[in-house]
């Protein structure tokens, strides 16, 4: 997707480019959902538990959920739960291991960005008819898909897991706020971009072979959560010989 520079209100400022590509899409929906909790006052709950909580999605939604009077729990693998603990998104974090730690009597939404069929699974077997929202957003686990879909059909004892279609709820506040939207998105977004340098440290890659290298280890999950990865097909001496021709 292309922006004009000069009509994108969003636009940061070239420092902060590469912050705006690796968060941009994200934060967007996490600014959304943030929006679609609010506005339905929690749906009653206490805590809110984010899954993948090492993923930019979440932690930003993390971010922005620790203004509102809410606990959020952030949710990772036991490897990745220093750099939750570094980035402070979160009221606490725990392991998938740990979810049967937290109390079963309080009213608790869930934000499922991993898609783990076992780990949500757990979460509506853990809290039964206190689950008061099981919210999908992302899909980490993309192979669990239709197992995901057909497991939560038959969770009768819990709410069932409904989808966040982000474009819909979108054009339901763009009409209702109009330019209004606009002033808070962006001062959220501003936020965002003054705490990405803390939140991730850019690597860069360039050419077919490094760039490929790293999709492969994208897809195998042997990326840190801490990396933002900046890629170019072309290598940047090739780019320079061709300006020159």
């Amino acid at each position: 997707q292309y922006f004009f520079l000069s009509k994108d209100p969003y636009y940061m400022g070239k420092k902060y480019e590469d912050y705006m590509m690796l968060f941009r899409p994200l934060f967007f929906t996490s600014f959304f959902l943030e929006d679609y909790l609010i506005e339905n006052k929690f749906f009653g709950a206490h805590n809110v538990i984010i899954s993948s909580g090492s993923s930019k999605t979440s932690f930003s939604l993390g971010f922005l959920l620790k203004n509102n009077n809410i606990k959020t729990i952030g949710l990772t693998s036991p490897k990745n739960l220093p750099y939750l603990t570094k980035l402070n998104c979160y009221t606490s974090n725990i392991t998938y291991q740990q979810i049967t730690s937290l109390d079963p009597n309080q009213p608790t939404i869930f934000i499922d960005v991993a898609g783990d069929k076992h780990i949500v699974k757990t979460i509506h077997n853990h809290f039964t008819h206190n689950l008061k929202l099981s919210l999908t957003v992302g899909m980490s686990h993309w192979e669990q898909q239709s197992q995901l879909q057909t497991q939560t059909q038959t969770l009768s004892h819990s709410v069932p897991t409904q989808v966040f279609f982000a474009p819909e709820w979108i054009k339901k506040r763009q009409e209702e706020l109009g330019h209004k939207l606009v002033v808070r998105m962006l001062k959220s977004w501003k936020m965002c971009m003054d705490n990405a340098h803390i939140w991730v440290k850019l690597v860069t890659a360039s050419g077919v072979r490094e760039t490929e290298q790293v999709y492969k280890r994208v897809l195998e999950g042997d990326i840190r959560p801490e990396d933002g990865y900046i890629l170019s097909l072309w290598k940047e001496e090739e780019e320079v010989n061709k300006a020159k021709l």
